[in-house]
């Protein structure tokens, strides 16, 4: 993927299948997901997402409204604070 996926609104983006099967990849190209405000990400493996200058490689939240339910990260990496996720609400 070329760019991150924002969600800006109150919405649960939620995969079928399981993180075995519903992968985000990034490829190390930007942040996998951009979490801004109430939300549901759920299911999902986030992997390789890069982020540079801020914290959240492979997923910023900034409230925690915005809630991480049955995700796995593996292979995400930030100059800051959290490769894999930062803020939010880890379920």
């Amino acid at each position: 993927m070329s760019a991150e996926v924002s969600i800006r609104t109150d919405v649960k983006l939620q995969s079928l299948n399981g993180p075995d099967v519903t992968i985000v990849d990034a490829d190390a190209n930007s942040r996998c997901f951009n979490l801004k405000g109430p939300g549901v990400v759920d299911g999902f493996t986030i992997t390789n997402g890069t982020y540079y200058g801020i914290n959240g490689g492979g997923m910023y939240c900034d409230t925690v409204e915005s809630v991480v339910r049955a995700c796995v990260f593996t292979g995400n990496r930030s100059t800051k604070s959290g490769g894999g996720l930062y803020g939010g609400t880890a379920n």
